[in-house]
């Protein structure tokens, strides 16, 4: 038994377009998911930058890293 999904070529278009349409938007999903993923690993935490940088800073200052 065959069933058939569409009546005339543009019916056909409609649905081709429908398919490509969702195919893009889960790669698009997995896409950000898979990005998310590796940028949240590659971009340092700004509290802990910020930390240590005031830490170094401080000790600049302070003539621990050149003698003023």
């Amino acid at each position: 038994m065959e069933v058939k999904l569409w009546n005339d070529k543009r019916e056909r278009e409609m649905y081709e377009n429908f398919v490509e349409l969702y195919a893009n938007i889960k790669a698009t999903e997995k896409l950000d998911k898979t990005l998310s993923a590796t940028i949240k690993d590659m971009v340092p935490n700004i509290e802990r930058f910020a930390e240590t940088n005031r830490w170094i800073a401080s000790k600049c200052y302070n003539g621990f890293y050149f003698k003023l």
